[in-house]
C-alpha cells in the first residue's frame, strides 16, 4: 500500500477572550488566515462568556499547530501508555448477563401490534437508557476515564508549531470530519446529524469511521494492483485515486476543543490530543459565516434564527473547499461509513471540469422537501469558489416563506445552514454534479429499500431515529418490514465489522475486549450483551472477561440456512436443531430457538412452571416445552399472574409466550450464521431463572418500570391500590387490552 509518510498540517486555535486584535497582530509569524480566524471569534464572542467559558486559558491567545504525521499508516492506531488495564465487571461476568437475543416478533405483529403508531414506540425499540427524570443515563467505566483524563487539556506554542509545519500534500485525498460542539454547551441538530457526545463514544466512532476508509482504501489499491480497475486516460500523467496517498482529518470549531468528558461532568478532556491519538490530522478553525458578516450582509433573518435551525458553527464545513494542499477532499460526518471503494468517482471528477459531487439528504416527512447531505460530499478545493460560497450566502436574498432568492430550498430542517444554501447554490451554479443518495447514503430507510437494495450500496448513513445509532445496542421495532429489519441489521453487522477488523489489524492495544455480547449477535457481532448503550463492550474501557463455558468463533459466516454451532463448525442445512447446545431444547416454529424451560416463567413460590419433554417431537422436529407435574396453577396466563401477559392459555404452550420469554436473561439463545448459541445450564439453576415479573413481584414492590408501564393501559387505576398478590392479580384481571401489555413485555423482564 502507499501510506502518506511526508506533509505537515497546521491545526490552528483562534480562541480570544479580554484581548485586543492589536496584540494578536504582534505576533511576528501570524498568517493572515488565522488573524481572520481570531478576528472571526472576536465578533461573534467576546460579548459571551458562556461560548468561551470552556476554553482553558482566558486572557491569551491559543494557537494551537499540531504536528499528527505518523510514519505508519493513518489506520494504525496505539492505545495510550499507562491507561491499558484489566478490570472485571462483575456486571457482565459469567452467570450474570443482562442480555441474549431478542424475539422474533413475527408472530406478535398482528396479534399485538397492528394498531400501534411505530412513533409511539420508537423510544421502547431505539433505546437510549434513561433514568426517572428522562436524563439519558452515561457510563463512563474507571477505565475509560483512565484513558479519557489522560488527554488533559495543554496549551501549544504557535511558533514552534508553526516551524514544524509543512503542507505538501498535493497528492493526497483528505477524508474530513467535523466537530463542532459539546454536548452540555452547543448541540447543533446539523442536517438531522450529530457528532458522538461522550468521550469514549467519539474515540469509537473516529475508529470506526478511519477504519472503513482505511479498509475500502486498501480495497482499491489491490484492485488496481492486480489489474482488475484501470486509470482513467482524461487524467494522464496525474496518479489516480487509487494510487495516491490518504490521510484523516478533523475540523474542530475552536469552542469544541475541550469537553466534559460527559454531560455534567466536571473532568475535561482535549478533544485535539484524542484525535491525534488515533493518527488524524486536526484543524481548529472558527465558522466563515459570522453574526457580525450576516448582520453587515442585511441577511437579519438568518442572523436572528439560525441558531433554531442548524446553528451558526455549521458553517464550519465550508473549510473544506480551502484544503487546497490537496488534490481532493472527502467531506464526512461521524453517522457516515464507507462500504466500497469510492476511487471510480473521485477519478471522474478529478478528470472532469466539475468541483463536486452531492448528494440530497432524506427527504423531510412533512414536506418532502430535501436540501443537501453535507455528510458525504466529493470536492475539488479551490480558495476562489471557498470565497465565491461565503460571499453568496452572504448576499443571495432569503425570504421565509419563499427561500434562497424566491426558488425556495427552505423547507427542512438545515434550511438555513449549508444545506439549503448549497441546495440552492449548487442548482444555480454549474461544476456540481448530482449522485444518488441511496447508493452514496443509505439509511436503511423505506424510500431507498424500494429502489436499491442495500446491499448494493457504496456507503451508509447510520441515522437513529431509522435503524437506531450501533452504540446504543437497539432493539429492532415490531413494525419493520422484512427487508427493514434485514437492512438495520446488515447496517449495524457492518459497523461492528469495522470495528472487529480495527481491533484486530490496526489497534496497537495489549488488552482487548473479547466479543462475549450474547445480544443480538447477527446484527451486533457479540459486543453488546443487552439493549441500550450500558451494555454496550467499550472498545476503551472496562476488559469484560469471558466465561469458561463460552465460545467465540471467528466472524466468518456459515452459509445461507446453515448455523454456527458452539464447536464453530456450521450445521447441515436441514437439521438447524444441531446448532443447539447441551440442556437446550430445540424450537423450530415460530423461530428457531434453543430454550431452557426451567427459565423465565416461575409461580409465586419460584418453583418454575415449564420444563423439557425431550421424548415429544413437534411437526416441525423440534422438541417441546410442557407445563410442570402438579405445578402451582397460577402458571396459567388465565390467573393474570404475568403482567405483561393475558390470555387463556397454558404458559408452557404458548409459543408465542416461549419465544418472547427466552430473552433477556439468557435461559437460551437464538442461532445464528455468524456467532455460536452459547449457553451455561447454570443458568437454570440460579435465582434468575425465574426473570419475568409476577403480580407476586409487584406487591412487593418489585418490577416498579412494569407497574409504571401497566398504568398506562385501559382500566389500570388499580394498580395504585392494590398491595396484596391477589388484589394485583385481581386488578389485572380487568386490563384486557393485550396490545398494551404486550408493549410492557421488556419492562416486566426483571434482569
Amino acid at each position: 500500500m502507499m501510506w502518506s509518510k511526508k506533509g505537515r498540517v497546521i491545526l490552528s486555535l483562534c480562541a480570544i477572550s479580554f484581548v485586543s486584535i492589536a496584540f494578536v497582530e504582534e505576533l511576528s509569524n501570524v498568517s493572515q488566515r488565522r488573524l481572520a480566524c481570531v478576528r472571526t471569534l472576536t465578533e461573534d464572542y467576546s460579548g459571551n462568556p458562556d461560548d468561551i467559558r470552556h476554553l482553558s486559558k482566558f486572557g491569551e491567545v491559543v494557537d494551537r499547530v499540531l504536528n499528527l504525521v505518523s510514519d505508519d499508516s493513518p489506520c494504525t492506531t496505539v492505545f495510550p501508555d499507562g491507561v491499558d488495564e484489566v478490570v472485571e465487571d462483575t456486571s457482565k461476568a459469567e452467570g450474570a448477563f443482562p442480555g441474549m437475543d431478542e424475539p422474533d416478533f413475527d408472530v406478535t405483529t398482528e396479534d399485538y401490534f397492528s394498531d400501534v403508531d411505530i412513533a409511539d414506540l420508537n423510544e421502547v425499540f431505539i433505546l437510549a437508557p434513561q433514568d426517572n427524570d428522562n436524563n439519558v443515563i452515561i457510563n463512563i467505566d474507571i477505565a475509560e476515564r483512565n484513558l479519557i483524563t489522560s488527554f488533559e487539556p495543554q496549551v501549544y506554542d504557535p511558533i514552534e508549531a508553526e516551524t514544524n509545519a509543512s503542507t505538501n500534500d498535493s497528492n493526497t485525498v483528505a477524508y474530513i470530519v467535523p466537530l463542532v460542539g459539546c454536548s452540555n454547551t452547543y448541540e447543533p441538530p446539523v442536517d438531522g446529524t450529530s457528532e458522538p457526545e461522550v468521550s469514549s463514544d467519539l474515540y469509537e466512532a473516529s475508529a470506526v469511521l478511519k477504519c472503513s476508509v482505511c479498509e475500502t482504501t486498501e480495497a482499491a489499491q489491490t484492485a488496481r494492483r492486480l489489474g482488475e480497475t484501470r486509470k482513467l486516460t482524461d487524467l494522464g500523467d496525474l496518479p489516480s485515486a487509487a494510487e495516491m496517498e490518504y490521510s484523516m482529518h478533523a475540523l474542530i470549531h475552536p469552542m469544541a476543543t475541550e469537553c466534559p468528558i460527559f454531560e455534567g461532568s466536571n473532568v475535561n478532556y482535549d478533544r485535539v490530543k484524542l484525535l491525534k491519538s488515533l493518527n488524524y490530522r486536526v484543524e481548529i478553525l472558527g465558522h466563515p459565516i459570522t453574526a457580525a458578516k450576516l448582520f453587515e450582509a442585511n441577511q437579519i433573518h438568518i442572523k436572528d434564527n439560525i441558531e433554531n435551525d442548524v446553528g451558526i458553527r455549521d458553517t464550519i464545513k465550508l473549510h473544506a473547499w480551502s484544503m487546497t494542499s490537496h488534490r481532493v477532499v472527502i467531506l464526512m460526518d461521524y453517522d457516515t461509513m464507507i462500504d466500497q471503494p469510492i476511487d471510480a468517482e473521485i477519478d471522474m471528477l478529478l478528470a472532469s471540469d466539475s468541483i463536486g459531487m452531492y448528494l440530497h439528504s432524506k427527504p423531510d416527512e412533512t414536506t418532502g422537501a430535501a436540501g443537501v447531505d453535507t455528510g458525504f460530499m466529493i470536492i475539488k478545493p479551490s480558495a476562489d469558489e471557498f470565497e465565491n460560497i461565503v460571499d453568496s450566502y452572504l448576499n443571495t436574498p432569503y425570504d421565509p416563506v419563499s427561500g434562497w432568492d424566491g426558488q425556495g430550498y427552505n423547507n427542512f430542517k438545515g434550511g438555513l445552514g449549508l444545506s439549503g444554501f448549497l441546495a440552492y447554490y449548487f442548482a444555480n451554479h454549474s461544476g456540481y454534479v448530482p449522485i444518488d443518495r441511496c447508493t452514496y447514503a443509505h439509511t436503511a430507510d423505506e424510500d431507498c429499500l424500494g429502489t436499491l437494495p442495500f446491499q448494493n450500496r457504496k456507503a451508509t448513513t447510520m441515522l437513529k431515529d431509522v435503524c437506531g445509532n450501533p452504540r446504543n445496542c437497539p432493539y429492532s421495532h415490531p413494525l419493520w418490514a422484512d427487508d427493514k429489519k434485514d437492512a438495520c441489521a446488515q447496517l449495524h453487522r457492518q459497523y461492528f465489522t469495522y470495528r472487529n477488523i480495527f481491533e484486530e489489524k490496526y489497534f496497537s492495544k495489549e488488552n482487548k475486549q473479547e466479543r462475549i455480547g450474547l445480544f443480538k449477535q447477527n446484527s451486533f457481532l457479540g459486543y453488546c450483551t443487552g439493549p441500550g448503550q450500558s451494555n454496550l463492550l467499550s472498545m476503551t474501557g472496562v476488559v469484560v472477561p469471558k466465561a469458561g463455558w463460552q465460545t467465540i468463533c471467528p466472524t466468518d459466516a456459515c452459509p445461507d440456512d446453515s448455523y454456527m454451532r458452539p464447536d464453530c463448525t456450521c450445521t447441515d442445512p436441514f437439521h438447524p436443531c444441531s446448532a443447539c447446545p447441551d440442556g437446550t431444547t430445540c424450537q423450530t416454529y415460530p423461530t428457531l430457538m434453543c430454550i431452557d424451560c426451567n427459565c423465565a416463567f416461575c409461580d409465586n413460590y419460584s418453583s418454575q412452571c415449564c420444563e423439557d419433554n425431550a421424548s415429544v417431537e413437534t411437526s416441525a422436529g423440534g422438541n417441546v416445552c410442557q407445563a410442570v407435574a402438579g405445578r402451582d396453577p397460577k402458571c396459567d396466563m388465565s390467573n393474570n399472574f404475568f403482567p405483561a401477559f393475558n390470555g387463556s392459555s397454558d404458559i408452557c404452550s404458548s409459543e408465542i409466550q416461549l419465544s418472547r420469554s427466552t430473552v433477556p436473561n439468557g435461559c437460551g439463545c437464538k442461532p445464528t450464521s455468524h456467532s455460536p448459541c452459547n449457553y451455561s445450564q447454570d443458568w437454570g439453576d440460579s435465582s434468575a431463572k425465574c426473570f419475568i415479573c409476577t403480580a407476586d413481584d409487584l406487591a412487593q414492590g418489585d418490577c416498579s418500570e412494569c407497574k409504571s408501564c401497566m398504568s398506562g393501559c385501559a382500566n389500570s387505576s388499580c394498580l395504585d391500590t392494590s398491595v396484596t398478590t391477589e388484589q394485583f392479580m385481581t386488578c389485572m384481571d380487568g386490563i384486557t387490552d393485550s396490545e398494551c401489555r404486550a408493549q410492557c413485555h421488556f419492562h416486566c423482564m426483571k434482569n
